[in-house]
């Protein structure tokens, strides 16, 4: 039996070669079109919204306090906020307002931060400060950073630690303080 020529052989080798890399390319364009598909279902999975929410905790069959969100975002366990109102029901009829234009709530750890816009209201009288933590095991507020009150009672602090449903502020600094 006669052996075929080189450029036989040669030709055959290219030819498996290229069934190879043919079938390789095949096979890698599949699995990348696959796992693409795969992040695009987890990106909108992650990426997705709701609106409208509303959180109720209720303490002793009362309700303790109402968070109301314009937009929300679950990423693990921590939930993402935007335009965000905590209504504290401080006393029948005299809730705490709480506003802020972003925030997060981890559910695990029970704590929440809110900043961007941050306003307290009650009573006549505005708080604004730049950030503050919201803890849910406590039920408090604190922050470090400079505040400022405006209505009745002008006043300008650095840090406080307050508790909406008592009614308890303590101010870590005062700067000044006019009563009108």
């Amino acid at each position: 039996m006669k052996r075929p020529s080189s450029k036989i052989q040669i030709s055959l080798l290219l030819l498996v070669i290229l069934v190879l890399f043919g079938w390789s390319l095949k096979s890698g364009l599949h699995f990348y079109h696959e796992e693409r598909e795969k992040a695009q279902e987890k990106g909108e999975k992650e990426k997705s919204y709701m609106e409208n929410v509303h959180l109720t905790s209720t303490k002793e069959g009362k309700v303790a306090w109402i968070l109301d969100a314009a937009k929300a975002q679950m990423v693990g366990k921590v939930i993402h906020l935007w335009d965000l109102q905590i209504k504290y029901m401080y006393k029948r009829g005299k809730p705490v307002l709480i506003t802020a234009k972003r925030g997060i709530l981890d559910e695990k750890k029970k704590i929440g931060k809110i900043w961007d816009q941050v306003t307290i209201r009650f009573q006549g009288e505005t708080l604004k400060v730049a950030e503050m933590v919201w803890n849910l095991e406590k039920n408090t507020l604190e922050t470090d950073l400079p505040f400022k009150v405006t209505g009745k009672t002008l006043a300008e602090g650095t840090g406080f630690v307050a508790k909406p449903s008592t009614g308890w502020v303590r101010v870590k600094k005062l700067k000044k303080v006019v009563i009108r």
